[in-house]
């Protein structure tokens, strides 16, 4: 365990962090230091309401393209599913 864990572990604080699912995934391999030192994480999946407000709430922003949108749909329906 690194000392910057050993601190945070002694400590009690709270870490909240944003990741992508696949890099959610990456953190918990059991390769990493974090799993091995036992720390107790928990991860949160935030959905949105439905495929479609999404795909509405994408469109709206207006700052992607037709082919970014459609890959991100595609990420999400992927997601949701697991």
């Amino acid at each position: 365990m690194t000392l910057r864990m050993r601190n945070v572990v002694s400590k009690l604080r709270l870490r909240c962090r944003a990741h992508a699912v696949r890099g959610a995934q990456a953190f918990t391999a059991p390769h990493l230091q974090v799993r091995r030192a036992g720390l107790n994480a928990i991860f949160v999946f935030v959905a949105p309401p439905s495929i479609e407000e999404l795909e509405k709430r994408l469109r709206g922003r207006g700052t992607e393209s037709e082919e970014q949108i459609q890959r991100r749909l595609s990420n999400a329906k992927e997601e949701i599913a697991r």
